[in-house]
């Protein structure tokens, strides 16, 4: 088995995605932000990028990742957006 340096960097996406959905957690809990709440949802869906490449690659699903990548990344763009939004 070959290991390509996209599945290393998916890999980092998904270790670094998760801490820092975690510290999104953490920092709601403690500051009650109405921005750590995107910055919550921003992490899950850079979370879930990851695990779709990662379950692409494993299991050979065969699936458009360009379109779904599009996609999640037109979603994040906006959350960040509200994000920005929220504090002017």
């Amino acid at each position: 088995m070959v290991i390509f340096a996209s599945d290393v960097l998916a890999g980092i996406l998904i270790v670094v995605a998760l801490i820092l959905l975690i510290v999104a957690i953490l920092a709601y809990k403690r500051y009650k932000l109405r921005a750590a709440i995107i910055s919550f949802f921003v992490f899950l869906l850079f979370l879930i990028k990851g695990i779709i490449y990662e379950l692409n690659v494993y299991y050979s699903l065969d699936l458009n990742t360009l379109a779904i990548f599009l996609g999640i990344d037109v979603a994040i763009l906006i959350s960040l957006y509200f994000a920005l939004a929220l504090r002017g």
